[in-house]
């Protein structure tokens, strides 16, 4: 959007990205080192795909799938928990409105799976997410990592790595900026 306001002339708009608190949320200690089955969460509400992602599970019955929606009274569990037991956060989304869960799934180290829809380009890139346009291009991107550790991985170093971009202390450094 700061973009084409731009080639507008209209010079006044800045672009803010949502930031995480990657003093909290952290990888496990055994993020690469894990032999059991891959495990994928899908967090969030906010314009996602739920037609989507009921397919993609029900054709993927060998992956443990964490979903992570709902009304339910339980919050005596932490999604942190779940977070940190996963290896692949799976963001099937009509739009990109779902950036704090790409930012909090990025800092804990998940490799990143999803839709390539608004601005996900702004927070991901082929080095830690794989971008689909499909439900089967979810089921063969899933199926690609559990099949593939040393690619899966990489895609959650790069996912950690790029998450220190989005810290709260850059957030504030640039809004810092824009006040002077």
């Amino acid at each position: 959007m700061t973009c084409y306001l731009n080639n507008l002339g209209i010079e006044n708009v800045y672009t803010s990205f949502h930031y995480v608190d990657n003093n909290y949320y952290t990888p496990s200690a055994n993020l690469y080192n894990r032999d059991d089955d891959v495990k994928v969460i899908v967090m969030g509400a906010l314009a996602r795909d739920f037609e989507q992602i009921a397919y993609i599970v029900s054709k993927l019955p060998q992956i443990r799938f964490y979903i992570c929606k709902g009304r339910e009274k339980i919050d005596y569990l932490e999604l942190k928990h779940y977070m940190n037991d996963s290896d692949i956060s799976l963001n099937v989304m009509k739009d990109t409105i779902g950036s704090n869960v790409i930012c909090t799934s990025m800092a804990t180290g998940l490799a990143m799976v999803v839709s390539d829809v608004g601005s996900i380009r702004d927070y991901c890139d082929e080095t830690n997410a794989c971008f689909c346009s499909s439900p089967d291009d979810f089921i063969k991107n899933i199926m690609i990592l559990a099949n593939d550790r040393e690619l899966l991985n990489s895609l959650k170093k790069m996912s950690l790595k790029k998450a220190q971009q989005f810290s709260i202390d850059n957030y504030c450094a640039s809004l810092s900026s824009l006040l002077k």
